[in-house]
C-alpha cells in the first residue's frame, strides 16, 4: 500500500508506472540465487473519486489490482468510480 496525500491522478499514475518499471529493473534474490523477472500489478484509487473512507479506498484499489492481474499482469489499473461506473479513459 502506497499513500500519497494530495497527489493528483496524473501524479499517482506516473508514480505507479515508475514503481512498476523499477521493479522490473531490480534483481531479487532467493536463497542467494537471482529470481525474476518480477512484475507489479497495481490498483490505483483516489479519495474522494473512488471512495469516501479509508476502507472503501483500499477495497477499490484492491479490486483494480485484481483487474490488472486478470488483464495480463504487469500494469496499472484505475479503480471503478463509486457506483460501479468504468473510468472514462481507455486502459485504466
Amino acid at each position: 500500500v502506497v499513500i500519497m496525500p494530495g497527489a493528483s491522478l496524473p501524479v499517482s499514475r506516473e508514480r505507479a508506472e515508475l514503481l512498476r518499471y523499477k521493479a522490473k529493473q531490480f534483481t531479487f534474490f532467493s536463497n542467494h540465487k537471482p529470481v525474476g523477472p518480477v512484475t507489479l500489478s497495481i490498483g490505483l484509487a483516489l479519495m474522494p473519486v473512488h471512495a469516501q473512507s479509508a476502507a472503501e479506498l483500499i477495497r477499490a484499489a484492491d479490486a483494480a489490482m485484481y483487474r490488472a492481474k486478470s488483464a495480463g499482469r504487469d500494469q496499472v489499473r484505475l479503480a471503478q468510480l463509486r457506483g460501479g461506473e468504468q473510468p472514462a479513459a481507455p486502459g485504466q
